[in-house]
């Protein structure tokens, strides 16, 4: 009886230690899975991020194009009151995006709300800062936009432009040209921001 007891107390310690071994193998492949997950959404929405941003730069230097074929000037912020001294302002926040179903622009643009950031961008995400900026998928059209309404798909993106003075290498400023930054933010399990540069010039201005 004693030699039968061990054996029995051997194949419950080998069951144990095979439930162990196989317990520790799900829980890599768990994490493998995971991690292949989480890279994937990370690259999706670093793809996404980075097409709006040059989106929103496109849509300004369109702006611009079709100022010139306006005959105005070419910081001109086309409005339906045709206010001609209503201009993109340098040290300032623009929300811009396509207007496809206006009859009189094809861009909307607010720049009426004055928000100071803090130059910490996360920070300014934490302290909602940045809701003014959301952006959500439109249920019509399935295109980003600003101009959310309660049926449309909010999600944790935010999008600005932000415009500064151009400067050469003494740091004197450039005239009749903008240095334009284009920043998109957005969370997804953490913090994540995609921002790039450019700059307006006026072609006119030689």
């Amino acid at each position: 009886m004693k030699k039968l007891s061990n054996i029995s107390w051997f194949s419950i310690i080998e069951v144990m230690v095979a439930i162990f071994i196989f317990s520790m193998w799900m829980a890599s492949i768990f994490m493998v899975i995971n991690s292949s997950i989480n890279i994937n959404n990370l690259n999706k929405n670093t793809i996404i991020a980075s097409n709006l941003s040059r989106e929103a730069i496109e849509i300004l230097r369109n702006i611009r194009d079709y100022n010139y074929e306006s005959y105005h000037n070419y910081d001109w912020i086309p409005n339906i009151t045709n206010d001609y001294t209503k201009k993109f302002t340098i040290w300032k926040y623009y929300k811009i995006e396509n207007d496809f179903f206006s009859s009189e622009y094809p861009f909307e643009i607010n720049d009426s709300w004055n928000q100071i950031f803090s130059g910490d961008s996360k920070q300014d995400f934490l302290d909602w800062k940045l809701d003014d900026y959301n952006l959500c998928i439109k249920k019509d059209t399935n295109i980003y936009s600003h101009s959310c309404n309660s049926y449309d798909q909010k999600i944790k993106m935010y999008r600005y432009l932000y415009l500064e003075e151009l400067k050469d290498e003494s740091w004197a400023i450039i005239a009749d040209a903008i240095k334009v930054k284009s920043k998109v933010i957005w969370y997804s399990k953490w913090y994540h921001e995609f921002e790039i540069n450019t700059v307006l010039t006026d072609f006119n201005r030689l």
